[in-house]
């Protein structure tokens, strides 16, 4: 009787001191789901960042991360303060300007790379294939792309940082209308998402002030050879070129507008028109003259704009463009955005983050973000003199 109690005492040793150390074991592994980080762990937001970075628009998915992580390392260096004590990580993928291929890299960035917030891409083309994702999802994402459509879905996940075409466009032609006098304008525009949004804009905007666009003139990506285009347009002798479309192809359609005598119909456009590939493919003498509605330039005299444009001329070698100030702005959007919510990286606290972004300065001018995802709402105007861009006063 006393060995059965004996033996039954030790059984019971052993499983009072099992279950403490089964207790020890689950409580350091496995923490409850409310248990609070480490106050000294450091909190990260991953940002997907999507472009091409190779193609056609290479060259644009480099200026674009160029200002991005130059506006993470500002960011970072302040310690959160300017980030609701968040750090931002980046990681990019190629689209190569490729709907596709835009689709697949938004997928990947969520669900393998586990990225916080998708930025990009590039393309609106892009953009209206992978925002479908981000829809279905419920995932923030903050786009360069440019076509109005973009904003006019009823997609509550999709925000900008540059202004939509409808923006500069209805400027732009305001200018040409009412400070130039223009009643005829021939519209030559690409056949992509974005090259068509110029005269979907352009063409009831003009009927409302009493005007018809003379012509409606195509032309795909891979053209170099505008003649046929060209001799329609001179035909209906306008008083200005609305040209809407890849800014390496306008160059090229501005050069060749000279070969054809057309050098006194000058050229109206949007952001695309000031970037270094119109200039290179025009030349001095195929831009002069040209007029531009624009978020970014370069020579304003502003010292929010020199200090960007110094900092980022002496870290990458060259001068930076519109792509380059939109990028650099949304980084400093989705930093304010955090600020703006405590520093939370879920998807619901950084949409709403997003949309409290409300006189936020940058160096396209000031971001107020309205219930489609627009944040910035005006633009400034230029024009080409000698080969470069100069500011344009009313």
């Amino acid at each position: 009787m006393l060995k059965m109690r004996k033996k039954t005492s030790c059984v019971l040793l052993f499983v009072f001191v099992m279950m403490l150390a089964l207790t020890g074991c689950s409580s350091s592994t496995s923490p409850s789901p409310d248990t609070e980080p480490d106050a000294d762990e450091e909190k990260v937001i991953r940002v997907g960042w999507i472009a091409p970075f190779s193609g056609n628009y290479a060259w644009a998915g480099q200026y674009l991360l160029d200002a991005a992580q130059m506006a993470a390392d500002e960011i970072n260096a302040q310690g959160g303060a300017a980030s609701g004590g968040v750090r931002i990580e980046i990681l990019h993928e190629d689209d190569g300007g490729d709907p596709t291929k835009s689709v697949n890299a938004t997928i990947k960035l969520i669900e393998n790379d586990k990225v916080d917030i998708i930025m990009g891409p590039f393309n609106s083309s892009c953009t209206l294939a992978n925002m479908v994702e981000t829809e279905r999802r419920e995932f923030p994402q903050i786009t360069f792309s440019l076509s109005p459509v973009i904003t006019e879905q009823g997609h509550k996940w999709i925000f900008r940082m540059s202004p939509a075409d409808d923006v500069t466009m209805t400027s732009i032609l305001d200018y040409a209308t009412q400070v130039k006098g223009f009643t005829k304008l021939a519209f030559l525009t690409d056949t992509t998402d974005y090259g068509t949004s110029g005269y979907i804009v352009g063409e009831p905007y003009l009927k409302e002030l009493g005007l018809e666009p003379l012509t409606n003139e195509k032309f795909n990506i891979p053209d170099k050879d505008f003649t046929a285009q060209l001799l329609k347009i001179r035909a209906a002798e306008p008083d200005a070129i609305v040209l809407h479309g890849d800014e390496a192809d306008c160059g090229l359609i501005a050069k060749q507008r000279l070969q054809l005598g057309m050098n006194d119909i000058p050229i109206i456009g949007g952001l695309p028109l000031t970037g270094v590939k119109y200039l290179e493919n025009g030349g001095p003498e195929g831009t002069e003259g040209t007029m531009v509605a624009t978020s970014f330039l370069a020579n304003s005299d502003k010292p929010v704009i020199q200090e960007f444009v110094k900092n980022f001329t002496d870290r990458y070698g060259y001068t930076p463009e519109a792509r380059c100030a939109a990028a650099y702005d949304g980084m400093y959007v989705l930093a304010e955005a955090l600020k703006n919510n405590g520093g939370k990286t879920d998807n619901v606290s950084l949409r709403e983050g997003i949309l409290n972004v409300q006189g936020l300065e940058g160096v396209q001018g000031t971001f107020n973000y309205d219930e489609y995802g627009n944040g910035l709402h005006s633009v400034m105007k230029g024009i080409f003199k000698n080969g470069e861009i100069e500011f344009l006063a009313e």
